[in-house]
């Protein structure tokens, strides 16, 4: 097959001509391209006007190709934020060229890196780490195969909402992760707000501290403010002189807190109001393509005899669909979209009246990753469909592959679930994914699964199997690669394998930990041991292989305690709990450890609050149980 060579001893004749220069996506395109290349060979692309007779890499809108080009490239591909790439060998009486051409500003930055990931780049996670860099490899030569192909997306709308867009925002880690998400084919990014300060000072932070400015360099869109509802009926503001309009709980008036409940939905006059402070927040925030506001997180319905009568899902369906006969008016761009199949409005409407172009992102919280969408087993395929059919305007679906919270403190790659997902989402048309990352703490940890799903669900045509070796062995080496690809690999086929880790381990579990850590773990850490970056990433695996396996013989241990309380062995039992006690302290120390690392494995908050309850207060219903005689067990 014919190449064409970009670089040679740190230096190049390549050029970079970018058509149209200013666009959107296309000046950072040719930064992108221009920096990695410099990182790999020290040769440094020069950007021209136009052409001089020197090899060439064309960025351009596929309308703006010259007819020549048009002819080189192939057709474009079905879909979203697509690109079409021609590699050509040079002759006698032409220099090679490169024409990336694109749909749009963000295509052509996809296809920048594509390229670049054909010479060697990776970007698996965010650069929270200093100690872990991206991968760019260091080569006297750049050489490319030629070819011609195209890729776009089936799906419109592929948000991140990395953790620090969360809440009280670390700016500096959320450029890094705003950075990372398009890199790895994500289009948007979400926004949580906080409660404490007005989504106005919020969106003017974002603005500030230049996380807008990174999003139109390239040509992302942003999608929130998520759970905003006590925004824009606040408490403090109309409380006292309309009582009437909050929700109604336990026969009392209260605010939109965790505590209170929903604003009264069925009361006109303050659904107008809520609209009317949406109205004056959305119309100034430009940079919001998805205007996504939901509930507060964890709050009931009204509980008034008009808001029961009527239905949440009803009424939150004729409320944001009064928002969005506003948005048509002060911003016709945006989209307006409200929750469902999550919190109070779980179940799907029995009113179809409600505005075509209202959309909805669902949600399952909790849900189980074994199973896809497709798999007749999952446990609320009914419900998607249902919801699925009630929106006329298209419907987001929120994936917890990335939340620690909800879902296993060691995540494994739930590719079966992308699997099945994706089937469904190409079945169906559905045309917006949302990624939640969730807790802070854990990045590292759930940033795979995020990596895995952001390539993935733009280019369908990949196997993730093969997505998760390709990352092994570039991100842990040729010697420890294979190993540890190996280990990630027995998790993701087996996903129920971290559920148990975290709930109820057995011992099947545990036999299967200690085999993973003779046949790669332990390989893996000597394989790696000669290179400080690979030696230092297995670390991480290791260490949370480390934490199942602690986990595992903590349950063996509850189980063993059990077992004598139900013989009647009180004593014995009670002399093993004192033995447990010492090793579940042992334990939190050492998830104290995991976090404190500050490497993404762990997040401290979550240490000190659910899984201390999980570790620690089984050890206090032993002691009970025993001191109480009682021989009944789970």
């Amino acid at each position: 097959m014919n190449k064409v060579k970009l670089t040679q001893e740190g230096k190049t004749e390549w050029q970079i001509l970018s058509r149209p220069p200013m666009d959107r996506g296309f000046d950072f395109a040719g930064k992108e391209l221009r920096k990695y290349i410099r990182q790999m060979s020290r040769a440094a692309l020069r950007f021209v006007d136009k052409e001089e007779g020197n090899p060439v890499i064309i960025l351009s809108l596929r309308k703006n190709l010259s007819s020549d080009d048009q002819a080189l490239v192939p057709p474009s591909s079905q879909g979203y934020d697509g690109y079409a790439i021609a590699v050509k060998p040079g002759d006698d009486a032409h220099p090679s060229r490169i024409v990336i051409a694109s749909d749009n500003g963000r295509g052509v930055i996809y296809g920048v890196y594509d390229l670049l990931e054909r010479l060697g780049c990776r970007w698996f996670y965010p650069a929270q780490d200093p100690y872990d860099p991206e991968v760019v490899p260091q080569k006297d030569v750049l050489i490319l195969e030629t070819g011609t192909w195209a890729i776009a997306s089936p799906m419109e709308h592929r948000i991140c909402n990395g953790a620090e867009c969360f809440f009280d925002m670390d700016t500096d880690k959320a450029l890094k992760q705003l950075d990372w998400a398009m890199k790895n084919r994500y289009n948007g990014m979400g926004w949580q707000s906080e409660s404490k300060s007005s989504l106005e000072s919020q969106y003017l932070r974002l603005r500030d501290s230049g996380l807008l400015h990174e999003l139109d360099k390239r040509d992302m869109f942003l999608h929130g403010p998520a759970h905003s509802f006590d925004h824009f009926l606040k408490a403090e503001d109309y409380m006292e002189t309309h009582p009437e309009w909050f929700g109604l709980r336990e026969g009392k008036r209260v605010p939109q807190n965790f505590a209170g409940a929903q604003f009264c939905w069925s009361n006109t006059e303050a659904r107008r109001q809520f609209v009317k402070n949406a109205e004056n927040f959305i119309k100034d925030a430009k940079h919001i393509h998805i205007f996504c506001t939901i509930p507060f997180d964890g709050g009931i319905a009204c509980a008034c005899d008009q808001c029961r009568k009527a239905g949440a899902s009803n009424l939150l369906m004729t409320l944001t669909g009064e928002l969005t006969s506003m948005m048509e008016k002060v911003r016709p761009d945006a989209h307006l979209e409200t929750t469902g199949g999550y919190g109070p409005t779980t179940d799907p409407p029995t009113d179809s009246s409600f505005h075509p172009k209202l959309r909805v992102i669902w949600a399952h919280w909790g849900r189980y990753h074994a199973y896809g969408y497709d798999d007749p087993r999952y446990d609320r395929k009914d419900n998607l469909a249902l919801w699925r059919k009630a929106c006329k305007g298209g419907i987001t679906i929120t994936q917890y592959y990335t939340d620690n919270f909800a879902e296993p403190w060691i995540l494994p790659p739930f590719i079966p679930a992308m699997i099945g997902d994706r089937k469904y989402f190409l079945e169906t048309k559905m045309d917006s994914v949302y990624m939640l990352m969730w807790s802070k703490g854990y990045w590292w940890n759930h940033s795979l699964n995020g990596y895995l799903a952001g390539r993935c669900f733009y280019d369908v045509s990949l196997d993730p199997y093969q997505v998760l070796k390709d990352y092994a062995l570039h991100y842990y080496g040729q010697d420890a690669g294979p190993l540890i690809g190996a280990w990630y690999e027995e998790w993701a086929r087996n996903p129920d394998l971290a559920y148990r880790v975290k709930d109820d381990t057995e011992d099947t579990h545990r036999a299967m930990l200690l085999l993973e850590r003779k046949k790669y773990i332990d390989p893996a850490v000597k394989a790696s041991r000669q290179d400080p970056v690979y030696s230092y990433r297995v670390a991480k695996v290791e260490r949370l292989h480390t934490l199942a396996e602690k986990l595992g013989e903590m349950y063996r241990q509850r189980d063993a305690i059990r077992m004598l309380r139900k013989e009647g062995r009180f004593d014995d039992a009670g002399e093993m709990l004192e033995k447990a006690k010492i090793f579940t302290d042992e334990i939190m120390t050492y998830f104290y450890f995991l976090a404190d690392l500050d490497q993404g494995l762990m997040d401290r908050n979550e240490v000190s609050w659910i899984i201390k309850i999980k570790v620690k207060d089984w050890i206090e219903e032993e002691a009970k149980k025993i001191q109480e005689r009682n021989q009944v067990v789970p």
